[in-house]
């Protein structure tokens, strides 16, 4: 991490080159705008309205209930946990478990066997083979078998003694023989609405850490909303969104806070933008999730959002409010065009967890965008977004898409070639409540989806079991940027995984009475 007057040009470095980048970015919007749009205004559109009426008329649609307004004197209450998985507030602790620190390992990751899970402990085991006692959790032992062998031909032939254990997320005894035994629980099971919620249950019941891969905002907050107490009196820290939902994001505000403290510690962080530049492919567990969320999942609605409970149990007074743009368009701020971004409300759901429990800023504007490179591009984005929407959401197009085998099966993702291609530059503006503004640029060279969503989410579980005297000591539900905070961000650095360097733009009027080397400061705060 380095202080810098200008940020590098990461991409022009490293070769890389978005969607719309380049000589292939013009042909892109191009072949979007003559062929593309045509064929959604005049096939994709019609078919999709048509469908949708016979479908009305012939089948009697009638609408979803509304979901059920929870109060606040039933939170974390049994009497609501309609989706069949027993969790309470009042979950009683397991009996007769081991402290963590006599536990047999230090890290179970269940679902070893999966696309992302695969990715995480092939790292693992290149990196951190004998760093820690570790094992590999599933349901298939078959296939943990063959995982453990390639795993012992590929880097150590000592991993040939990686132990196994048999896990079924719809079997309790066999979670609860699990977090029975180690310090860590990283799972990457999905979709964590669907199969998340008893893996929670008994790393709370158990007092063991739990990191995920997830970016389900909404199983997010049902689950802090059951099981919030429980964590706090079993001292179970869950840490959601270790991933790329939602860590670049979340560190990034991070960052962004601390620089701004660095110039002015009286200050408060008043507005964020984050502008995203990335390049990837989505794999086939990821749209089973967003398919599982669009048909099936419908949680309780609380009285108000449970991502805002402080630790007491209490309502925050600290706020955030979005200020993400739907429509293309300018930013002065970042000197760039921009439109909507797909992870722009998930990242915002991760970065009010972590404003309510660091206090970023007592009422916090959020603006998270795509940056593009010009404004033909960005309509180009509209229109190939509007495509992939009807693909993906009307039922008669995904039908055919599936059927085209233009959607890709869980379990399957990007190859390694595409995702050598893939990076992900986050930029960061941060402006205080007194007028200073710094920016963060953070760089991630290859895939973030998944390739880089897997080294983070093993850092994130190594957190707890190389440096864990260093972290949040209570129990709760926590983001990476508030439980594991600097340690991570120092980890990945230090891992190659990402690039970190900030700037000073501008610097309010201090009272330099609080600033603690007046010379240093006044060289570090205005080299910008």
């Amino acid at each position: 991490m380095q202080d810098v007057d200008v940020f590098t040009d990461v991409k022009a470095r490293d070769g890389k080159r978005g969607q719309y980048d380049g000589c292939y970015g013009r042909w892109t919007i191009a072949w979007t705008i003559v062929v593309r749009l045509p064929l959604l205004v005049l096939v994709v559109l019609p078919v999709a309205l048509i469908s949708s009426a016979l479908r009305k008329t012939c089948c009697c649609l009638t609408a979803d209930d509304n979901a059920e307004i929870l109060p606040e004197d039933e939170w974390n209450s049994g009497d609501h946990d309609e989706h069949g998985d027993g969790g309470s507030g009042d979950l009683e602790a397991a009996k007769g478990v081991l402290p963590l620190e006599q536990r047999k390992f230090d890290v179970v990751f269940l679902g070893a066997s999966g696309f992302t899970g695969r990715l995480a402990v092939r790292y693992m085991a290149a990196q951190y083979a004998n760093s820690v006692k570790w094992a590999l959790a599933g349901r298939s032992i078959g296939k943990l078998e063959q995982l453990r062998a390639e795993l012992a031909a590929e880097f150590d032939p000592e991993l040939a003694k990686l132990q196994i254990l048999i896990v079924n997320v719809t079997d309790d005894n066999s979670l609860a023989a699990m977090c029975s035994q180690t310090r860590v629980v990283a799972t990457s099971v999905g979709p964590f609405a669907k199969y998340g919620t008893p893996v929670v249950r008994q790393c709370v019941a158990h007092g063991c850490a739990m990191v995920d891969t997830t970016g389900e905002a909404a199983w997010v907050r049902e689950c802090t909303r059951q099981y919030y107490r429980a964590a706090q009196a079993s001292g179970a820290r869950i840490v959601n969104f270790c991933g790329h939902d939602c860590i670049p994001a979340d560190l990034c505000v991070m960052q962004v806070f601390e620089t701004l403290v660095d110039v002015n510690p009286n200050e408060m962080l008043a507005r964020v933008e984050l502008f995203d530049d990335g390049r990837g492919q989505i794999s086939g567990g990821t749209l089973e999730t967003v398919f599982y969320h669009q048909n099936t999942y419908r949680p309780p609605q609380a009285s108000f959002n449970p991502l805002d409970l402080e630790r007491d149990g209490s309502r925050s007074d600290f706020r955030i409010e979005s200020f993400t743009r739907l429509k293309p368009g300018y930013s002065a701020t970042h000197d760039s065009w921009y439109a909507w971004f797909y992870l722009s409300a998930v990242n915002m759901a991760c970065v009010r967890r972590s404003n309510v429990i660091k206090h970023y800023g007592a009422h916090l504007e959020y603006k998270e965008q795509l940056v593009l490179p010009s404004l033909a591009a960005a309509i180009a984005w509209v229109i190939n977004n509007a495509l992939l929407a009807f693909f993906l959401f009307h039922p008669f197009w995904r039908a055919v898409a599936s059927k085209l085998g233009m959607l890709p099966v869980a379990g399957k993702g990007p190859s390694e070639a595409e995702m050598d291609k893939g990076y992900y530059v986050q930029h960061g503006h941060g402006f205080g409540d007194m007028g200073s503004r710094v920016s963060v640029q953070m760089y991630f060279p290859t895939d973030t989806l998944y390739r880089l969503t897997a080294q983070m989410f093993v850092e994130s579980a190594l957190c707890f079991a190389l440096e864990g005297a260093e972290l949040e000591d209570e129990g709760g539900f926590f983001t990476p940027a508030s439980c594991l905070g600097p340690v991570l961000r120092n980890r990945l650095l230090e891992a190659g995984i990402c690039e970190i360097e900030t700037k000073i733009d501008a610097v309010a009027d201090v009272d330099f009475d609080v600033v603690d080397d007046f010379d240093n400061y006044k060289a570090t705060a205005y080299m910008a």
